[in-house]
């Protein structure tokens, strides 16, 4: 929702720009009805549930993956490890996303992508907009972000790590 509101304030300085929300989760009545109150029909798509395969598509057609996590309550946020940056990242995107959870682990800020508060409307737009109007510094998050998932991030490297982690516990 807080990248809905503001879209408000980004379509003033980059009037083409286009929120596409992939997903179909519980909330999306009310996120139609805010994109509906806020006059935002023309700048806020949603393309419901897209299958993973499927998903690189979405990523690589876009100039930054913006997803901001809230919390459900204080001290839980919404968002966990956000694979979702990660696989922005490996398509070479720059990605914003909110400085809760896990998120600060798969985003570099300043490097991969921004991290922002995620009630901050303000902070939102700004990031936003400083990406799609530098489109230097967001190819040159973008690569970054590809090479740290290259470095860090690939199964192999993962699969790497479980097989230490599991041979410093020994047989039982």
């Amino acid at each position: 929702d807080n990248v809905i509101r503001a879209m408000s304030r980004v379509i003033q300085v980059v009037p083409n720009a286009v929120y596409v929300m992939v997903g179909a989760g519980q909330h999306h009545p009310v996120l139609e009805q805010l994109v509906i109150e806020l006059g935002l029909q023309e700048c806020v798509i949603f393309a419901g549930f897209i299958p993973d395969e499927e998903l690189g598509l979405y990523y690589a057609a876009a100039n930054v993956m913006v997803l901001v996590g809230q919390e459900f309550q204080p001290g839980m946020p919404v968002e966990g490890f956000g694979i979702a940056y990660i696989e922005a990242n490996a398509t070479e995107r720059p990605v914003i996303g909110s400085r809760l959870g896990a998120t600060p682990d798969t985003i570099v800020d300043g490097v991969t992508g921004i991290l922002v508060a995620p009630n901050d409307e303000e902070e939102i737009a700004t990031s936003i907009i400083r990406l799609l109007v530098n489109p230097d510094l967001a190819q040159q998050m973008g690569q970054q972000g590809r090479e740290r998932v290259i470095r860090k991030f690939t199964w192999h490297i993962q699969a790497n790590r479980l097989r230490r982690q599991l041979a410093t516990i020994g047989p039982r």
